[in-house]
């Protein structure tokens, strides 16, 4: 598994430069700032020489993971379209933000809420150590079923785009053996079940952060409380005998 994923390949027709194009652009919505339609699966731009367009966030189920982009090579053989897919460079940064901004601002807000003692002493709270293993691993894990996504996406758009330039299945080495795994609906289960996973581990994982800053938090200091100074009495030396005391 790379470390930032990506994905090559290429896809050789038949067809003119221009009827590649159409094809393309029957699936490619404008580029929108906001609101955007979401009646097509793609949004981006596309001309004769290339397209870069993103996943259409038309679902919870359906998020611009990929950036997709591809250029055409015509030769006397047919058009070449050679397609590259690229980890969105927006949860690229998001994603490690979202678990390093509770595991910073979490310690550093216990570390800055003392509470006064006796004779004004401040107790500093200090998070257990668990709490950081705790939040490395969340964010190893989330990260893994994230990655698991995107190559599933990734072999999905293989498909989808071979399937509108060539209009037939990509075939693959075991559809004749289990034709039934490489179905739209079981795609679209796979993927509903893997969203809800990551859903609820980030949940978990952020209830079991929230807790561990609460509960397993130690001071890292005691204080007693000092009883306070008694009166003294001052003698004078002339007042002072043997076997008195004053």
């Amino acid at each position: 598994m790379q470390l930032i994923p990506c994905d090559q390949f290429s896809i050789l027709t038949s067809k003119t430069l221009p009827e590649v194009v159409e094809l393309l652009d029957q699936e490619i919505e404008e580029q929108k700032f906001f609101f955007p339609s979401c009646l097509k699966p793609f949004t981006g731009w596309i001309s004769e020489s290339g397209f870069a367009i993103q996943q259409t966030a038309a679902s919870s189920q359906n998020q611009p993971l990929i950036y997709i982009q591809g250029e055409f090579s015509v030769s006397p053989y047919g058009v070449a379209v050679r397609i590259q897919q690229d980890f969105n460079p927006f949860y690229l940064f998001f994603t490690p933000l979202f678990w390093l901004v509770p595991i910073i601002f979490i310690p550093f807000s216990t570390a800055i809420s003392p509470f006064t003692t006796v004779g004004n002493k401040v107790e500093v709270i200090v998070p257990s150590p668990y709490f950081f293993i705790g939040a490395f691993m969340g964010l190893i894990i989330n990260l893994y079923f994230i990655y698991r996504q995107f190559y599933r996406r990734v072999d999905i758009n293989k498909r989808f785009f071979y399937k509108l330039i060539h209009g037939i299945e990509l075939p693959l080495a075991h559809d004749a053996k289990s034709p039934k795994l490489n179905t739209a609906e079981t795609d679209s289960l796979f993927e509903k079940r893997l969203l809800n996973v990551i859903k609820w581990v980030s949940l978990a994982i952020a209830g079991l952060f929230l807790f561990a800053a609460l509960h397993t938090a130690q001071p890292n200091s005691t204080f007693t409380e000092k009883s306070p100074l008694q009166p003294t009495t001052y003698c004078p030396p002339s007042t002072i005998s043997s076997g008195e005391s004053c």
